[in-house]
């Protein structure tokens, strides 16, 4: 009897075996985007009235953006020329409100990212500059890759009547997954010998 339940459980465990392994080569059949972009410019931060507050120890928002390039990249985003044209989107980050659909967009949106959350925000005050910088997770997109989770961050700093930023997104490798999927691998094999112990 016992026996036929073990039999029943590790075919069981088989098919959701297979049937993720099948899903997860589905979803890659266009390849996952890699690497890392980075942009500079500058913006006119805001308060929650939408009055223009370019101290970021009380600025809430990003009320508009002038003068974005891409100032860096590697991986799949080195096809893009440096000194290439981004938009952002303005947007509240207290609080903050995800997602930001497109957080970035380049290329004609051959190339953006969505912020899905935000995960921190620092602010603070050295030499008379206030500044503030954020960062969460989101997803990258590019034509003729696959969505990607990645993460994204913006810094930026004001004196007087001038802010300016910088901003980046960073995708992870595969080998970071494949990584992932040994230690899961793992957790699987050792959950599998300890229960036949039993």
């Amino acid at each position: 009897m016992k026996m036929k339940i073990m039999r029943k459980l590790v075919m069981s465990l088989i098919l959701v075996v297979g049937l993720v392994a099948l899903v997860t080569l589905n979803a890659q059949a266009l390849p996952s985007i890699e690497g890392d972009i980075s942009f500079s410019g500058t913006t006119v931060p805001g308060d929650n009235l939408n009055n223009t507050d370019y101290n970021f120890l009380t600025a809430t928002q990003f009320k508009s953006y002038s003068n974005i390039v891409v100032g860096a990249v590697d991986g799949d985003y080195g096809v893009i020329p440096i000194g290439t044209s981004a938009t952002f989107t303005p947007f509240k980050f207290d609080p903050f409100s995800p997602p930001i659909t497109p957080l970035w967009t380049l290329l004609a949106n051959a190339f953006s990212f969505d912020a899905t959350d935000s995960i921190s925000v620092t602010r603070g005050q050295v030499s008379g500059l206030t500044f503030v910088i954020l960062g969460g997770p989101g997803i990258a997109h590019a034509t003729g890759f696959a969505d990607t989770p990645g993460t994204w961050t913006i810094s930026a700093n004001s004196a007087g009547q001038t802010a300016t930023f910088s901003a980046s997104a960073a995708v992870p490798e595969p080998a970071t997954m494949l990584l992932l999927g040994s230690g899961l691998l793992g957790m699987g094999v050792y959950a599998r010998k300890r229960f036949s112990k039993k």
